[in-house]
C-alpha cells in the first residue's frame, strides 16, 4: 500500500486553500468597506431629509401652530421617522414617531448623529437646529433596516463567488491534473524501462520543466552507461590478465611439488613467490585503478612533494641497484604542492618503476625537477631502447604492454599514473628522450597559489 503523499493532491489542497484563504479575506474586506460606505450614505441621506425639513416645514409649523400626522406613504416608511419642535412644542412627525422628542435633550437643542435604543431597537438618529433657534428637527432610521440593505447589496455580490467556489475547484483539479500528465507519463514510462536499459529516455509533448527532469536524467543515464560500459570491459581485462599469473603459480607449485631435487624444488618455489608478488602488485594496481574510475574521494592536503620523490626513489634504488643502472635526481627547487600524498606516491612510484623496470642493464636514468612558469615540471629519462610513436600513442590503454619487452606487468601502471595526474589537474606526457635516447616522462604541476 503506497502511503506517500500525492505531489498532484498536495498542489491542488494548497492552490485550493489560497484560492479559499484569499476569497474570504476579500469577502471580509468588502463586507466592512460595505457597511462603512453604506452607513456614510444613509447618514448623509437623514442629514439631507433634516435640512429638507428644516426649511421646507417651519414655515408651516409656525403659521398653524399645530403638530401633523401625515400618511404612510410607503412600506418602509416605518423603518424611517422624523420630528419637527417648534418651541418646544410638536410641529410635525412620521407616522411611527412618538410624540415626545427622540432625543432626551432637555432644554438645550443640540446637532448631530446619535444611536440610541427604542422599544428595544436600535436607531440612527440625526437631529439639528433649524434656521431659527427654537426649531428642533429629528430624523431616524432603524439600523436593523440598514442591515438588511448590507445583506442584500452582499448576497448579490458573494452568491456568485459562493456558487462559482466549487466550479474553481473542479476547473483547478482539472488544471493541475492535466498540469502534472507529463511527470505522471514519465513515472510510467520509468517503470516499465528494464533494469540494464540505460538507452536515453523520449518523450513528446513534454513541458520545458518535465524537458529539463529528461535531459537530467538522460545525463545521468548516459554517465551509467559509460560506467558499465567500464566496469564490463575493466572486468573482461582484468580476468584475461589475471589468468596468466594465476596459471603460472599453479605450474610453479605444481613442479615444486613433483620435484624430488632440492635445489630445483627451491628454485621452483622462489618462482612461486615471484609469480605471488606480481599476481600481488597487479591486484593492487586493479584496486587502486577502481578507485580511481569510481570517483573515490580523496583529500587534499598541502605536502612537501619533494621529500615524496627522494623516498620512492629509494624504495625502488635497490632495484635498480641489481640491475646495475645509474640513477641521478637533480632537484633544482624545493615542491610543495597541494594534493593527496598517498595517490602522489602511487603515481611518481609507478613512474620510477616503469623507467627501472623496462630499461636495460646498466642503464642511465635522470629524475629533474624544476620550477618554470609557476609549474613544476617533473622529468624522467632513461637511455633505454624507448618506444615508437604508435607504442607511445597508445600509452593509458589498460593492459596494453610492449610485447618486445622481457619484464613482466600488467601495463596498468601507466593508467593508474594518468588517472591520479588528471585527478590533480596535472598533465602527464611521453615521448623520445633526445638527452639519453630511451623514453624521456614530463608531469606538469601546478604550483599552489
Amino acid at each position: 500500500m503506497n502511503t506517500r503523499p500525492s505531489l498532484q493532491n498536495r498542489l491542488l489542497v494548497l492552490t485550493l486553500t489560497a484560492v479559499a484563504s484569499i476569497w474570504l479575506l476579500a469577502t471580509a474586506m468588502t463586507w466592512f468597506d460595505a457597511r462603512h460606505e453604506l452607513d456614510e450614505v444613509l447618514d448623509g441621506h437623514l442629514a439631507q431629509a433634516a435640512s429638507l425639513l428644516t426649511t421646507h416645514q417651519v414655515h408651516e409649523i409656525i403659521e398653524k401652530g399645530e403638530s401633523r400626522e401625515p400618511r404612510t406613504l410607503h412600506k418602509y416608511a416605518p423603518k424611517v421617522m422624523y420630528q419637527v419642535f417648534h418651541g418646544g412644542r410638536l410641529g410635525l412627525r412620521s407616522a411611527n414617531a412618538p410624540d415626545t422628542p427622540i432625543l432626551d435633550d432637555g432644554k438645550e437643542l443640540k446637532a448631530g448623529f446619535t444611536s440610541i435604543q427604542i422599544k428595544n431597537r436600535e436607531w440612527r438618529v440625526f437631529s439639528t437646529i433649524g434656521v431659527e433657534a427654537d426649531v428642533q428637527v429629528y430624523v431616524a432610521e432603524e439600523v436593523q433596516a440598514r442591515t438588511a440593505i448590507l445583506y442584500a447589496v452582499l448576497r448579490s455580490m458573494i452568491l456568485p463567488f459562493i456558487i462559482a467556489l466549487p466550479i474553481l475547484g473542479l476547473a483547478l483539479w482539472f488544471a493541475v491534473r492535466q498540469g502534472m500528465s507529463p511527470i505522471t507519463r514519465l513515472g510510467r514510462v520509468l517503470e516499465q524501462r528494464q533494469p540494464a536499459a540505460v538507452n536515453p529516455i523520449e518523450m513528446d509533448g513534454t513541458s520545458k520543466e518535465t524537458q529539463t527532469v529528461i535531459q537530467a536524467l538522460n545525463g545521468l543515464l548516459e554517465r551509467i552507461a559509460g560506467l558499465m560500459e567500464s566496469e564490463r570491459r575493466f572486468t573482461a581485462d582484468a580476468a584475461h590478465e589475471l589468468r596468466t599469473p594465476l596459471a603460472a603459480l599453479r605450474t610453479q607449485a605444481q613442479v615444486a611439488m613433483a620435484e624430488h631435487d632440492e635445489i630445483k624444488r627451491q628454485r621452483a618455489l622462489k618462482n612461486t613467490l615471484e609469480a605471488c608478488d606480481r599476481t600481488s602488485r597487479l591486484i593492487e594496481q586493479l584496486l587502486t585503478l577502481s578507485r580511481l574510475e569510481n570517483n573515490a574521494e580523496a583529500e587534499f592536503l598541502l605536502f612537501d612533494m619533494s621529500a615524496t620523490i627522494r623516498k620512492q626513489l629509494a624504495d625502488i634504488a635497490p632495484k635498480a641497484i641489481s640491475k646495475n643502472q645509474k640513477m641521478e635526481l637533480d632537484m633544482d627547487c624545493h615542491c610543495s604542492i597541494n594534493g593527496n600524498e598517498i595517490l602522489m606516491s602511487v603515481l611518481i612510484r609507478n613512474l620510477i618503476d616503469n623507467a627501472v623496470r623496462y630499461s636495460p642493464e646498466a642503464a642511465q636514468i635522470l629524475i629533474h625537477l624544476s620550477y618554470i612558469n609557476s609549474l613544476y615540471i617533473l622529468t624522467i629519462e632513461d637511455s633505454g631502447n624507448g618506444l615508437s610513436d604508435q607504442d607511445i600513442a597508445r600509452l593509458g590503454e589498460r593492459f596494453f604492454r610492449i610485447q618486445s619487452n622481457a619484464e613482466s606487468g600488467s601495463g596498468l601502471g601507466w593508467s593508474i599514473a594518468k588517472r591520479i595526474a588528471k585527478a590533480h589537474h596535472m598533465d602527464l606526457q611521453a615521448e623520445r628522450s633526445e638527452k639519453l635516447g630511451g623514453l624521456k616522462v614530463t608531469l606538469s604541476i601546478p604550483a599552489p597559489n
